[in-house]
């Protein structure tokens, strides 16, 4: 299947203003105490810093929920776990290869291989590979050229080298290293840590897209 990212977003912002929502952008989290019944969150929003009580706390920061979670008080750091960076490079063709589904190769241990995707103007894509890094950068490397275009000509033969052109990257927060095998998910509740109504979702790569529906139900139902 094929979603609109960006639609999909304006959709759920839609939902949640006329819900009486907000988004705040351009906000740095700082630290969250427990006072009482309720939460203590401190923000850095146009060098200014200010204080949003609340009685829930939904740690859903993606690539930052380690950050985030070490700054929450007196959340005990054995259950924050070590998140890495596994960045996905794609690499794009202009030329219409007449191909109108998703194809996908065998698995590695950290991905779903160098997949063929499309975007809704049958736009052909390929990745994402997986490039560990110890920080966040979205450049495309494009020495890794040659290692897609080995890859790709095992399913399409017909590729040529110079077809390929440097596209986007997204990197992923893993919750296991380098050589160690594949890592899932983790969404932890008062179950595990013994703080209520404070969720922390870890390591959430595709899945907090492509399940964000299921996933927001899930969660919903771990707080009072």
């Amino acid at each position: 299947g094929i979603v609109d990212q960006n639609s999909l977003m304006r959709s759920y912002l839609g939902e949640l203003e006329e819900n009486s929502g907000n988004i705040v952008f351009n906000s740095q989290f700082l630290r969250s105490e427990i006072d009482g019944d309720k939460y203590l969150s401190y923000v850095l929003s146009d060098s200014e810093e200010i204080t949003i009580e609340s009685s829930v706390i939904i740690n859903a920061a993606g690539l930052s929920a380690e950050k985030v979670a070490n700054n929450i008080v007196p959340l005990d750091q054995k259950y924050i776990p070590k998140t890495y960076f596994a960045k996905g490079n794609y690499f794009e063709i202009g030329k219409d290869l007449k191909i109108r589904h998703l194809i996908y190769p065998i698995p590695n241990d950290a991905s779903l291989g160098l997949h063929l995707g499309l975007d809704l103007g049958m736009q052909v894509r390929f990745g994402p590979d997986v490039e560990w890094v110890d920080e966040i950068d979205y450049r495309v490397n494009k020495d890794r050229q040659a290692m897609f275009h080995s890859d790709i000509i095992k399913y399409i033969p017909s590729i040529k080298f110079e077809d390929l052109k440097a596209g986007y990257s997204g990197i992923r927060p893993k919750l296991k290293n380098e050589g160690e095998g594949k890592s899932d998910f983790l969404i932890q509740g008062e179950n595990s840590h013994g703080i209520k109504n404070l969720v922390n979702l870890f390591g959430m790569e595709s899945p907090g897209l492509t399940s964000s529906l299921v996933i927001g139900e899930y969660v919903s139902k771990m707080i009072d």
